[in-house]
């Protein structure tokens, strides 16, 4: 079975584009625009490093314009050829070294599903998350399927391969606790870029407006210049405005949480689906740690990991790393949630000879969730 991806032809017009106005800006410096030979020379290199890293972007994207992104799955393994694997050349894993596999449902910048695996890669243990966004996924057989139902699918057939995963036995503990967590830095950026959007838009106007008075040619060409970089600044600008309201939406309203009771550790942080919180067992956690780094002018950063094994029978470990930081010291709370995790876990350090498997932060989050196995 084959499930072939939309092709992101969009990502590969704007990098054409992109690549496209460096080379041309790279020209005009050098034959047209009045410069001395030392400010030519920065100028032209400046924009040509711009024209090949452009270059660059549209190779990698038209790779999957001419060659759609697809997973394939035969009697041999799963061939992954998707830009999320961050290779040149097709993934190919047989089933000897897949391990596990389940979905996810993230909303970052928009909601869209992933589909997540585990293979062993000789003594390491590698994963990969691969993004399904939102759109309609065509089949092998014809068959068109939206990008959760492809994601379902998709792992519901590479699990009949697996080994049935065993539910870790049930471990009651008389604790509880219960924090949260505040992700300020993301409100605060997308609060300042609104004045920056303010004004690149009006200094965008005000450029198209004297455009219309340009009297020579290097009026009209400095002119686009200016407006391509503001309209690439408000473009950034609008990013940030988004994700800062995303954060201030999911996350600064107090539900970015760390929560212990009888059943094991809850959590819920930016990036995951609305009012789904993932758990981890009791049984199933083998370490915790509290990491603390000292950053520049910034304070105290601050995390808890936590490796776990995802079910009775898999043969290697997860690892999660759980942003504790706040606009505070935090230093002796992180020590303190990664105490009490581990004074109630009761097969602490009983999995240490299965190699660990690190699971992404928000940017390529993957979470697990116990109560809904693949």
């Amino acid at each position: 079975m084959t499930l072939l991806f939309p092709r992101r032809i969009t990502r590969f017009l704007l990098s054409l584009i992109y690549a496209a106005f460096f080379a041309w800006a790279t020209w005009m410096s050098a034959f047209v625009f009045e410069f001395n030979d030392e400010d030519r020379l920065y100028q032209v290199l400046f924009c040509l490093a711009f024209a090949a890293h452009g270059c660059w972007l549209g190779a990698r994207h038209a790779r999957y314009v001419f060659r759609r992104e697809s997973v394939h799955l035969d009697a041999s393994g799963i061939t992954l050829w998707h830009n999320d694997v961050r290779q040149w050349h097709a993934l190919c894993l047989p089933w000897a070294d897949v391990l596990d596999v389940w979905t996810d449902n993230i909303r970052l910048y928009r909601a869209e599903a992933r589909l997540c695996l585990v293979w062993r890669d000789g003594k390491r243990v590698e994963n990969v998350a691969l993004r399904l966004p939102p759109g309609l996924y065509r089949l092998s057989n014809g068959k068109r399927c939206r990008n959760q139902a492809a994601a379902a699918l998709l792992a519901q057939l590479i699990a009949r391969h697996l080994p049935p995963p065993l539910a870790q036995p049930p471990v009651f503990t008389d604790v509880s606790g219960s924090w949260l967590f505040s992700d300020i830095d993301g409100v605060f950026y997308g609060i300042a870029a609104i004045p920056l959007a303010i004004l690149t838009l009006m200094s965008l106007g005000l450029l198209v407006g004297l455009l219309f008075y340009a009297k020579t040619l290097d009026d009209v060409t400095t002119m686009l210049l200016l407006g391509s970089l503001f309209s690439l600044i408000t473009l950034i600008s609008l990013r940030a405005m988004s994700n800062g309201f995303r954060r201030w939406r999911d996350g600064c309203n107090g539900r970015i949480f760390l929560r212990l009771d009888r059943d094991g550790v809850h959590y819920w942080r930016y990036g995951m689906a609305r009012y789904t919180p993932a758990m981890i067992p009791w049984a199933a956690i083998n370490d915790v740690a509290a990491d603390c780094w000292r950053q520049p002018k910034r304070g105290w950063l601050c995390t808890v990991n936590i490796s776990w094994r995802p079910h009775a029978n898999a043969v290697y470990l997860r690892h999660l790393r759980y942003n504790t930081t706040r606009s505070r010291d935090n230093r002796e709370q992180t020590r303190d949630i990664a105490a009490r995790i581990r004074a109630n876990s009761p097969n602490h350090g009983q999995y240490d000879h299965l190699p660990r498997t690190y699971l992404d932060d928000v940017s390529g989050y993957t979470s697990f969730n116990p109560d809904n196995p693949p």
